[in-house]
């Protein structure tokens, strides 16, 4: 296995996309560049990866999008799957792989964290190319950058074995079917039986006109049921969470639902 490591802190995806690209992207929504070198257009194409037009390469692993959450996250699928094609291109396998990397938690900016993540699984779901590393209960509150980067590194690399090579491996829980019942309370349907490790850190219910944490939570096998002082109209998980002394001290209690082997169900929304 060869590795080129093609990596800038704090660089937006502008900064990784052909000028070409960057106008396509533009189209769509006009992007938050600031005047710090590492989140100017173009410059990471023009000096890190235009260089390296016309190698084999079979996959690419991508962390990135802190830099886009200051207004452009909710169009970040957008530049991403540009990002993509140009990478195809340039590279010479319409097949190029790619394992995404969720943001993992800081106090930054945690909702637009959040939409970032949220992009990213949209692009998987239209994508068989595409894997996703789930990192809703990693990183650390005060700071940026992953303490333990090994875990994030093992779990891109989990998702690519298990989903392109066939490794056996089992599957991360997700998110099968749902049911808003005539008594205001939800019923959620997982792939598998899940544990409840943190009360219900990470649900939001809709009630009333807005979102609320105040909901109770019963775990049955691999249901889940919710109910709330109201009819649930929509449920968000993996979004937001109450902030405590203890979260901030360990982040991975942001979320709660885990199945047995410790891996997080990812963050979802639905409605009525």
């Amino acid at each position: 296995v060869g590795l080129i490591s093609c990596a800038v802190g704090g660089s937006s995806i502008e900064f990784w996309l052909s000028k070409e690209n960057c106008d396509k992207v533009e189209e769509t929504y006009l992007p938050y560049i600031s005047n710090d070198i590492h989140m100017k257009k173009c410059l990471g194409y023009n000096g890190m990866l235009n260089p390296l037009k016309g190698y084999n390469l079979r996959g690419l692993v991508w962390y990135q999008g802190e830099s886009n959450t200051l207004g452009t996250e909710r169009y970040y699928d957008v530049a991403l799957q540009i990002l993509m094609d140009q990478c195809r291109e340039m590279f010479n396998n319409q097949n190029m792989l790619f394992a995404m990397c969720e943001l993992a938690r800081f106090n930054g900016n945690p909702y637009s964290y959040s939409i970032i993540n949220e992009r990213i699984n949209y692009v998987a779901s239209i994508d068989e190319h595409v894997v996703v590393a789930r990192n809703l209960d990693l990183g650390e509150w005060n700071d940026i950058h992953p303490k333990d980067k090994r875990e994030v590194a093992k779990r891109a690399a989990y998702e690519v074995l298990r989903v392109f090579f066939d490794v056996d491996k089992p599957a991360p829980v997700e998110l099968k079917n749902y049911k808003f019942n005539q008594d205001g309370s939800v019923t959620i349907e997982l792939s598998k039986e899940v544990g409840l490790l943190n009360g219900t850190n990470g649900f939001e219910v809709f009630v009333n006109g807005n979102y609320t944490y105040d909901c109770d939570i019963t775990v049955n096998g691999n249901k889940l049921t919710i109910v709330a002082n109201g009819e649930i109209t929509k449920v968000r998980y993996g979004y937001r969470c109450e902030m405590t002394p203890n979260i901030v001290e360990d982040v991975s209690q942001m979320v709660t639902v885990y199945d047995e082997n410790c891996m997080p169900l990812d963050l979802f929304i639905i409605s009525k």
